[in-house]
């Protein structure tokens, strides 16, 4: 008995499976270095936005510094006349609230103010008010300024204090007679 063996076929067997772990390691070679190829790429124009972001940033933190240096060599410049001007305004006030109290508080009844102004050296007064059945409109604004006078918490910057005008204008639509006043407090500090 003789037994013959067919080697051939082995041996081309395992040429195949070498053939085929050839080329499956080829393919994952070339998978590889094409992911790597790809993080690179990725990783390189990452890195060039990062560095333009940090160009763009520095530039801008460059023009606040630029602006703030700026700022703060015109701050430094306070002229004389600032100076005498702050002073002026910290030594001339006037207290606005105590006044206008005093000027609504002694305003008859049925009177009212419609606009006032100052000036710097005058206080002008215009309002109106509803005249009684008695007429007395020019006694009723004659006691009005002359509380005014009396109070200290207003004449100590408005010492005269002149009556500039009276004027009867009637509501015609209502039928109400109705007098138009105006004046003026003099001074100021």
């Amino acid at each position: 008995m003789k037994f013959k063996l067919n080697l051939i076929r082995e041996i081309k067997a395992e040429q195949e499976a070498r053939q085929r772990r050839r080329r499956a390691a080829a393919w994952l070679f070339f998978c590889s270095y094409t992911i790597l190829a790809v993080i690179f790429v990725y990783g390189a124009t990452d890195l060039l936005r990062m560095h333009r972001m940090v160009k763009e940033e520095r530039g801008r933190l460059n023009a606040i510094k630029a602006e703030y240096q700026q700022y703060k060599a015109t701050s430094e410049i306070v002229s004389k006349a600032d100076v005498e001007l702050l002073d002026r305004l910290q030594n001339n006030r006037i207290f606005w609230t105590k006044k206008l109290l005093v000027m609504a508080s002694h305003l008859p009844e049925n009177y009212w103010i419609t606009d006032f102004g100052y000036d710097g050296s005058q206080l002008m007064v215009n309002g109106y008010g509803y005249i009684s059945d008695r007429q007395e409109q020019l006694l009723t604004l004659h006691d009005y300024l002359d509380g005014l006078r009396k109070e200290p918490t207003f004449s100590d910057v408005f010492k005269p204090v002149y009556l500039n005008s009276t004027i009867r204008d009637d509501e015609k639509e209502r039928g109400r007679k109705r007098v138009s006043f105006s004046y003026t407090g003099m001074g100021g500090k």
